[in-house]
């Protein structure tokens, strides 16, 4: 099976090969090699004399599209269970080894613009998403957001979530002891300091599912904040059913660790997609009943309050105990009380990357733009209540960066002498209400 070996310019036809050796169309019964020029050429130069069942090198991603669907979507064992994304420079190998041995077709459909009319996608994004052929709400797996497609699905019923499959570099790591999730029984308590200020943090990014921190448990356990710096960690929901294990380790971490439900920027079908939205939220309430409580937060990545695109009316207010919403250029910054029946909204402060900055610079900018917010909130002997954004993971060490981030924050004459907490999102969540 002969493959480009640009995994940029050529990724529908990477995908159309990964179909390929999938479905085995070609050889059935026999071992079919993915192959780019460089394996090739490497087996060829050892002796190996093996037939080339199909080329898709030179195809675009609309050629290749084509060429995968008519070979491989009528196939028995094709799951409806998930749509693969890729193959790009963002998905490993080891998700493409998910993707095989999970028999998920696979495209890489990519567009110019979010949302613009673009019709040689969105023909075939119709033909992809007819329910005969995938049943209405059938994930996407893979980087979707790299090829600009999230709200393109939603328009459309369909539900993007980015990340990358569970693979043994993860499971490796994960004790097997810690199989079921545990309930998150939130601790409450009264504000200490009448002029606190009390923060959570939330992240990382990587839209909700950021595969690469679990790698090893490095970012958690191995960090050296671990057990100093609370987190809300955005888990997708998805992984009830395909990595419960994983669900089951995060929620036993403890030290201030605790999971929220998120997806992606996208967010649900769009209001008036009515079937769509219910069949969204009771897949969210599935899951989420599923860990007995393990999911306390809700993310609302890409939606706040005022929006019209929020997706609170999907959800139960005993389900959780905050509703995470947008972040400081998505919304007003500002928690939001009087939302939704009673639970506390939080919008983040801060970004995860910024643009035009060095990366080493990303704490201090956080710490900045929360110090400046303090200053224009600040009321006298009145605490003050922030959800933070957590920089993107360098070196796999959120933790770390949020304590630089705190570091940073205490040590900002803005704050007019008032001492900062950090404290888990439940605790936070109390606090706000009392």
């Amino acid at each position: 099976m002969r493959a480009p070996g640009d995994v940029n310019a050529d990724a529908g036809a990477r995908a159309a090969a990964l179909n390929e050796v999938t479905f085995g169309s070609g050889v059935d019964g026999d071992w079919l090699c993915y192959a780019t020029d460089e394996v090739y050429d490497w087996m060829v130069a050892r002796g190996y004399d093996l037939p080339v069942v199909a080329d898709t090198r030179g195809m675009d991603q609309f050629q290749a599209f084509d060429w995968s669907w008519e070979r491989h979507i009528d196939h028995a064992q094709r799951t409806r269970d998930l749509i693969g994304y890729g193959e790009t420079g963002a998905t490993p190998p080891v998700a493409n080894d998910y993707f095989v041995a999970c028999w998920v077709w696979v495209h890489a459909l990519a567009s110019q613009t979010k949302k613009d009319p673009e019709p040689a996608v969105d023909d075939r994004l119709d033909q992809l998403l007819n329910p005969a052929v995938y049943p209405m709400i059938t994930p996407h797996l893979g980087p979707v957001e790299g090829g600009r497609i999230i709200q393109r699905l939603q328009n459309r019923d369909s539900l993007a979530f980015v990340s990358h499959p569970p693979n043994t570099s993860v499971t490796s790591s994960i004790p097997h002891a810690a199989m079921q999730a545990q309930r998150l029984e939130p601790r409450l308590r009264a504000p200490q300091e009448a002029a606190g200020v009390y923060v959570c943090f939330n992240g990382p990014d990587g839209d909700t599912v950021d595969f690469l921190p679990w790698i090893g448990c490095i970012n958690l356990v191995e960090d050296p904040a671990f057990g100093h710096v609370p987190l809300n960690f955005r888990m997708t929901p998805f992984f009830v059913d395909t990595f419960p294990t994983l669900v089951g380790w995060a929620s036993r971490l403890g030290n201030g660790i605790e999971l929220q439900v998120s997806y992606n920027d996208g967010g649900p079908p769009p209001p008036g997609h009515d079937t769509a939205r219910a069949i969204y939220g009771a897949s969210i309430k599935r899951l989420v009943d599923m860990t007995g409580g393990a999911y306390r937060h809700f993310g609302c990545f890409g939606n706040f309050p005022g929006s019209g695109r929020n997706q609170f009316d999907m959800v139960a207010a005993s389900d959780f105990l905050s509703i995470v919403t947008g972040y400081d250029n998505q919304g007003d910054g500002l928690m939001h009380w009087e939302e939704y029946a009673g639970i506390p909204h939080l919008a983040m402060l801060g970004q995860s990357r910024y643009p035009g900055l060095e990366e080493d610079e990303y704490e201090e900018e956080t710490a900045a733009r929360v110090a400046a917010r303090i200053a224009a909130d600040a009321v006298a002997g009145e605490p003050l209540f922030y959800m933070i954004r957590a920089p993107e993971p360098r070196g796999f060490r959120t933790l770390s960066r949020c304590a630089e981030v705190l570091a940073h924050l205490r040590a900002d004459s803005r704050l007019g002498g008032r001492s900062v907490h950090a404290v888990p999102g439940s605790e936070l969540a109390a606090l706000w209400q009392t």
